[in-house]
């Protein structure tokens, strides 16, 4: 996606800048449990897949993960600029 939005030299990875104050914008696009995905294909609760993912990625450690991913993220946004989180998780603990 980067590359077709003509941005993907300026990006990189938050291990490389956590901490360093350094960056005009920072994206945390976090794992989430992906519950937004079911409004759009509600099929998938019941097909089995649903139950599968979440074996591998239980949503009760995700909030967890997340924060710190968010603390990375505002720790390389230099002062006055600007920090986007997103998730396409419905629950509120992944987005609060």
């Amino acid at each position: 996606r980067a590359m077709k939005a003509g941005v993907a030299d300026k990006v990189v990875e938050l291990h490389q800048v956590a901490g360093c104050s350094c960056v005009d914008v920072a994206l945390v696009d976090a794992p989430c449990s992906a519950s937004g995905v079911l409004r759009r294909h509600p099929g998938l609760r019941w097909s089995g897949q649903w139950a599968h993912y979440h074996q591998k990625q239980p949503s009760s450690q995700l909030p967890h993960l997340q924060y710190r991913l968010l603390e990375q993220g505002a720790s390389a946004v230099k002062s006055g600029g600007r920090l986007v989180y997103a998730t396409c998780a419905l629950e509120a603990a992944q987005n609060e």
